[in-house]
Protein backbone atom coordinates (compact mmCIF):
# COMPACT_ATOMS: atom_id res chain seq x y z
CA UNK A 1 0.00 0.00 0.00
CA UNK A 2 1.08 3.45 -1.19
CA UNK A 3 -0.23 6.57 0.88
CA UNK A 4 0.07 9.29 -1.27
CA UNK A 5 -0.78 13.59 -1.62
CA UNK A 6 -3.80 13.58 -4.11
CA UNK A 7 -3.08 15.72 -7.57
CA UNK A 8 -5.55 17.75 -9.81
CA UNK A 9 -5.15 14.19 -11.96
CA UNK A 10 -7.08 12.10 -9.20
CA UNK A 11 -10.10 14.44 -9.27
CA UNK A 12 -12.60 11.83 -10.58
CA UNK A 13 -11.40 8.32 -9.68
CA UNK A 14 -11.17 9.70 -6.18
CA UNK A 15 -14.64 11.80 -6.49
CA UNK A 16 -15.79 7.85 -7.07
CA UNK A 17 -14.18 6.81 -4.26
CA UNK A 18 -15.26 9.56 -1.94
CA UNK A 19 -19.19 8.92 -3.13
CA UNK A 20 -18.81 5.29 -2.76
CA UNK A 21 -17.07 5.02 1.13
CA UNK A 22 -19.64 7.84 1.95
CA UNK A 23 -22.91 6.42 0.72
CA UNK A 24 -21.67 3.20 2.04
CA UNK A 25 -21.07 4.59 5.22
CA UNK A 26 -24.22 7.01 5.84
CA UNK A 27 -26.48 6.34 2.76
CA UNK A 28 -29.15 4.14 4.96
CA UNK A 29 -29.45 6.75 7.71
CA UNK A 30 -30.84 9.73 4.21
CA UNK A 31 -33.47 9.64 2.18
CA UNK A 32 -32.83 9.41 -1.17
CA UNK A 33 -33.16 12.79 -2.10
CA UNK A 34 -30.79 13.67 0.62
CA UNK A 35 -28.50 11.77 0.03
CA UNK A 36 -27.84 12.98 -3.58
CA UNK A 37 -28.08 16.59 -2.43
CA UNK A 38 -25.45 15.68 -0.26
CA UNK A 39 -22.80 13.83 -2.29
CA UNK A 40 -23.23 16.84 -4.89
CA UNK A 41 -22.21 19.96 -2.73
CA UNK A 42 -19.47 17.58 -0.73
CA UNK A 43 -18.38 14.99 -2.77
CA UNK A 44 -17.64 15.89 -6.42
CA UNK A 45 -15.24 16.59 -8.51
CA UNK A 46 -15.26 20.26 -8.23
CA UNK A 47 -15.67 20.10 -4.34
CA UNK A 48 -12.37 18.02 -4.25
CA UNK A 49 -10.85 20.65 -6.68
CA UNK A 50 -11.64 23.53 -3.84
CA UNK A 51 -10.35 21.23 -1.50
CA UNK A 52 -7.19 20.64 -2.93
CA UNK A 53 -6.63 23.83 -3.02
CA UNK A 54 -6.99 24.95 0.85
CA UNK A 55 -6.63 21.70 2.77
CA UNK A 56 -4.21 18.45 2.20
CA UNK A 57 -5.81 15.07 1.26
CA UNK A 58 -3.80 12.26 1.10
CA UNK A 59 -4.64 8.77 -0.93
CA UNK A 60 -4.56 5.06 0.04
CA UNK A 61 -3.60 3.14 -3.12
CA UNK A 62 -3.26 -0.85 -3.34
CA UNK A 63 -1.76 -1.02 -7.05
CA UNK A 64 -3.35 1.52 -9.30
CA UNK A 65 -6.28 1.07 -7.32
CA UNK A 66 -7.48 3.77 -4.75
CA UNK A 67 -8.93 2.58 -1.71
CA UNK A 68 -9.05 5.22 0.82
CA UNK A 69 -8.33 8.58 1.98
CA UNK A 70 -7.81 11.50 4.61
CA UNK A 71 -8.50 15.26 4.57
CA UNK A 72 -7.64 17.84 6.79
CA UNK A 73 -7.20 21.11 6.76
CA UNK A 74 -8.29 24.74 8.80
CA UNK A 75 -11.15 23.69 11.87
CA UNK A 76 -14.42 24.07 9.59
CA UNK A 77 -16.78 22.82 12.52
CA UNK A 78 -18.21 24.37 14.87
CA UNK A 79 -15.51 24.54 18.05
CA UNK A 80 -15.86 27.65 20.70
CA UNK A 81 -12.46 27.08 21.50
CA UNK A 82 -10.16 26.63 18.03
CA UNK A 83 -8.05 29.08 17.07
CA UNK A 84 -6.26 29.80 14.01
CA UNK A 85 -3.04 27.13 15.68
CA UNK A 86 -5.47 24.58 15.25
CA UNK A 87 -6.08 22.36 12.36
CA UNK A 88 -9.20 19.74 11.62
CA UNK A 89 -9.00 16.36 10.61
CA UNK A 90 -11.99 16.19 8.29
CA UNK A 91 -12.64 12.96 6.37
CA UNK A 92 -10.97 9.34 6.98
CA UNK A 93 -12.65 6.95 4.57
CA UNK A 94 -11.58 3.40 3.46
CA UNK A 95 -13.51 1.32 0.51
CA UNK A 96 -15.51 -1.48 2.64
CA UNK A 97 -13.66 -4.57 0.88
CA UNK A 98 -10.52 -2.64 2.71
CA UNK A 99 -11.41 -1.67 5.97
CA UNK A 100 -9.52 -3.95 8.75
CA UNK A 101 -6.26 -3.87 7.39
CA UNK A 102 -5.05 -1.06 8.83
CA UNK A 103 -5.01 1.27 6.05
CA UNK A 104 -7.36 3.67 8.23
CA UNK A 105 -4.46 3.81 10.89
CA UNK A 106 -1.76 4.74 8.37
CA UNK A 107 -3.78 7.18 6.63
CA UNK A 108 -4.11 8.77 10.54
CA UNK A 109 -0.67 8.38 11.32
CA UNK A 110 0.00 10.09 7.61
CA UNK A 111 -2.05 12.52 8.24
CA UNK A 112 -0.67 13.42 11.90
CA UNK A 113 2.88 12.97 10.82
CA UNK A 114 2.23 15.94 8.08
CA UNK A 115 3.95 19.01 9.48
CA UNK A 116 0.39 20.90 8.96
CA UNK A 117 -1.08 18.49 12.31
CA UNK A 118 2.07 17.53 13.45
CA UNK A 119 2.64 21.63 14.54
CA UNK A 120 -0.76 22.38 15.27
CA UNK A 121 -1.95 23.11 19.04
CA UNK A 122 -5.31 20.73 18.58
CA UNK A 123 -6.86 18.72 16.47
CA UNK A 124 -10.27 18.60 15.92
CA UNK A 125 -13.10 15.99 14.49
CA UNK A 126 -16.33 15.32 14.07
CA UNK A 127 -17.68 11.77 13.85
CA UNK A 128 -21.39 10.17 13.63
CA UNK A 129 -22.66 9.94 17.05
CA UNK A 130 -23.51 6.18 15.93
CA UNK A 131 -20.38 5.48 14.36
CA UNK A 132 -18.56 3.81 17.35
CA UNK A 133 -15.80 1.63 15.29
CA UNK A 134 -14.59 5.43 14.10
CA UNK A 135 -14.59 6.92 18.12
CA UNK A 136 -12.74 4.13 19.39
CA UNK A 137 -10.27 4.20 16.44
CA UNK A 138 -10.20 8.05 16.92
CA UNK A 139 -9.74 7.48 20.66
CA UNK A 140 -6.41 5.26 19.99
CA UNK A 141 -4.88 8.57 18.80
CA UNK A 142 -5.61 10.45 21.64
CA UNK A 143 -9.16 12.42 20.83
CA UNK A 144 -11.90 13.27 23.46
CA UNK A 145 -14.98 13.66 23.07
CA UNK A 146 -15.69 17.68 23.52
CA UNK A 147 -19.49 18.58 22.38
CA UNK A 148 -22.05 17.70 19.52
CA UNK A 149 -23.23 19.45 16.63
CA UNK A 150 -26.33 18.64 14.40
CA UNK A 151 -25.74 17.29 11.09
CA UNK A 152 -27.79 19.43 8.59
CA UNK A 153 -28.52 19.16 4.94
CA UNK A 154 -31.22 21.22 3.42
CA UNK A 155 -31.49 23.47 6.48
CA UNK A 156 -33.15 19.66 8.57
CA UNK A 157 -31.42 17.93 11.31
CA UNK A 158 -30.28 14.51 9.94
CA UNK A 159 -28.50 13.76 13.03
CA UNK A 160 -25.96 14.53 15.36
CA UNK A 161 -22.16 14.50 15.22
CA UNK A 162 -19.68 14.21 18.46
CA UNK A 163 -16.63 16.54 18.40
CA UNK A 164 -13.62 14.96 19.50
CA UNK A 165 -10.29 17.21 19.96
CA UNK A 166 -6.91 15.56 20.27
CA UNK A 167 -4.52 18.48 21.87
CA UNK A 168 -1.17 18.77 21.44
CA UNK A 169 1.65 18.17 24.26
CA UNK A 170 2.46 21.94 24.29
CA UNK A 171 -1.16 22.92 24.61
CA UNK A 172 -1.21 21.15 27.77
CA UNK A 173 1.30 22.40 29.21
CA UNK A 174 0.75 25.65 28.57
CA UNK A 175 -2.41 25.20 30.87
CA UNK A 176 -0.52 23.83 33.55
Amino acid sequence: MLIRKAQKSDLKAFSALAITTYARAFGHTFSASDLALHLAQNFSESSFAEALDKDVILLAEDGNSLVGYIQFGAVSIVVEAATLRDQELQRVYVLADFQRRGIGKSLIEAALAHPRLAEAENIYLDVWDQNFDAQKLYKLYGFEVIGKNPFIVDERILGYDLVMVRRSFRSTEQTM
